[in-house]
């Protein structure tokens, strides 16, 4: 494990990239079909604001759900980070299309709505995680005894890797 000088590890910043990217792709996707959908239908210009809101706060939660299913704890804030580098680009991109910056309210509530819904999309991916991890079943073996063979009851719960760290006894698998 690759750690930063602020003890993070790398693996995690990555994820938290990889989430903003899947998160633009997403964006990318439901934009084109929005512009297909205004061309070639009925759908009204005036709906433009609301589904670029619902897209972005889907998008940042997707981001903030992927940015947080590795990271050990703090899963809302790695989501929060997401949303935010999220928002960040974001802005930056609509200044490049308009031509200057002016911080009006609707970039003030897309921002909020990025960093509050990728917090819940991470607080989502890490308690997803966490479900998902509770689930193995563990594997003891009984205590050693004359009457019962320990050795074949440890060797059939060899079917999974948290099984082996608790088997008191080796099983031939396990030698291998």
């Amino acid at each position: 494990m690759i750690k930063n000088r602020f003890g993070i590890e790398k693996t995690q910043i990555l994820r938290l990239i990889m989430g903003v990217v899947i998160a633009y792709a997403i964006t990318a996707v439901i934009f084109i079909g929005t512009a297909i959908g205004i061309t070639y239908t009925n759908l009204q210009e005036s709906a433009v604001p609301m589904i670029v809101m619902l897209t972005c706060v889907l998008s940042v939660m997707v981001a903030g759900f992927d940015a947080s299913r590795r990271a050990e704890k703090k899963g809302w804030l790695w989501g929060m980070a997401a949303g935010g580098v999220y928002a960040i680009i974001l802005i930056f991109i609509i200044m490049a299309v308009s031509g200057g910056f002016a911080m009006d309210g609707r970039k003030v509530i897309l921002t909020l709505l990025s960093v509050i819904g990728g917090g819940v999309g991470g607080a989502i991916g890490i308690n997803f995680k966490n479900s998902i991890t509770s689930q193995i079943p563990t594997y003891a073996a009984p205590p050693a005894s004359p009457a019962n063979n320990s050795q074949e009851l440890c060797g059939a719960a060899l079917a999974h890797p948290a099984a082996q760290r608790q088997c008191r006894f080796p099983a031939p698998l396990s030698l291998l």
